[in-house]
């Protein structure tokens, strides 16, 4: 398991700095499975290109299927220049073999974002999102989408018609 990590002003995945928790933007975790992001606070194009290119790096010699674990709870809505890397790793991530994703938010105008931007991407049909406000057992469900394809949608559903 490896893990990168971007953050504004510093940059520890090249040997040239030190890594300042506290301005972390986003960390690549590859797994067995495939790769857990996380992505938090306001990031600009620059700090997404960064990531853009990390995730390019750590899926050059990708070949089998994997998942795409997306942690967004604490990212603040990225603004036009800013989309654009995030939809080109997307499609490299679909490109290389990405089978499903699940994005965990909990804003409401982040969560509409990510939903066009994976429409717009393609990948929508094969991402999931989750208000880890109203599911306390987000990770549980994430997970249960991305290794048995239980949608969380459907989890939601049953849940709130159970209790009327």
């Amino acid at each position: 398991m490896s893990l990168l990590m971007g953050s504004v002003g510093h940059v520890d995945i090249s040997g040239h700095g030190q890594t300042d928790r506290e301005s972390e933007m986003y960390a690549i975790e590859k797994t067995h499975w495939g790769l857990r992001l996380t992505f938090g606070g306001l990031m600009n194009q620059e700090e997404m290109s960064r990531w853009l290119e990390d995730t390019r790096k750590v899926l050059t010699n990708q070949e089998d299927e994997f998942y795409v674990f997306v942690d967004m709870r604490t990212l603040i809505p990225l603004d036009k220049d800013a989309q654009i890397p995030m939809q080109e790793g997307q499609k490299l991530c679909h490109q290389k073999g990405m089978i499903r994703s699940v994005v965990i938010l909990s804003s409401p105008v982040t969560a509409a974002q990510f939903r066009r931007i994976g429409g717009e991407t393609g990948i929508g049909k094969f991402e999931r999102y989750i208000d880890a406000s109203s599911m306390p057992d987000w990770e549980e469900a994430g997970l249960n989408w991305l290794f048995n394809e239980v949608d969380p949608d459907s989890i939601i559903r049953t849940t709130t018609a159970a209790s009327d």
